[in-house]
């Protein structure tokens, strides 16, 4: 379990969005990774952008995790709102053209 001690040993700014899920980030010069941890005894789960920080859309991802994820190989799994994911993913297409 990685604990916000730990975290706060290799990152400046270590914060809390949820009781639960902790926001950090990797700013280099020309991007910044995002990350989200949720961490606990049982599996650790991560979520990670390159300059894009959505703390609703990395809450839901976390939260549409099956339990008992794989140790040894990545999880593909659907989100609980899909239809929220692709209304984000619109948006951020929008910004992104200046609309």
């Amino acid at each position: 379990m990685i604990t916000e001690d730990d975290l706060l040993e290799e990152f400046v700014d270590v914060n809390r969005v949820r009781s639960d899920v902790f926001f950090f980030q990797d700013k280099m010069r020309t991007y910044t990774y995002n990350y989200w941890l949720q961490s606990s005894s049982v599996q650790d789960l991560l979520v990670v952008s390159e300059n894009l920080k959505n703390d609703s859309f990395a809450i839901e991802t976390i939260d549409s995790a099956p339990s008992g994820l794989a140790l040894d190989k990545p999880t593909i799994y659907k989100l609980k709102k899909i239809l929220t994911v692709l209304l984000m993913v619109s948006q951020f297409r929008l910004n992104i053209m200046g609309i």
